[in-house]
């Protein structure tokens, strides 16, 4: 299914109710907006928790805190790196496509 969306005054895009019914969505709706250089897709946010639970993740309380427990070792520094490499990745695809 395609379909036009409109970005209203506020810059905000405007699913038509029809669509929204087809896919289950409510007003406050969280959607992912992945870009890639063919352009922009929509689907449901995972809800982090949710994603957790299919990892194996468990989330317990310390304290005043909410702590993952479960998941395998792993080094925030590295996640950041490849995380902001991946983005740049896709920003100079995405620049080199209009260029």
């Amino acid at each position: 299914m395609s379909t036009t969306l409109f970005i209203d005054a506020n810059g905000s895009a405007v699913i038509p109710p029809a669509l929204l019914q087809i896919l289950g969505l409510k007003p406050g709706a969280r959607l992912q907006a992945d870009v890639s250089p063919q352009g922009i897709a929509l689907k449901p946010a995972v809800h982090v928790v949710e994603a957790a639970k299919t990892e194996g993740i468990q989330f317990v309380r310390k304290g005043k805190r909410l702590v993952a427990v479960g998941a395998e070792p792993f080094s925030a520094v590295e996640a950041i790196a490849a995380a902001r490499d991946e983005r740049d990745e896709m920003l100079l695809a995405y620049r080199d496509k209009d260029s």
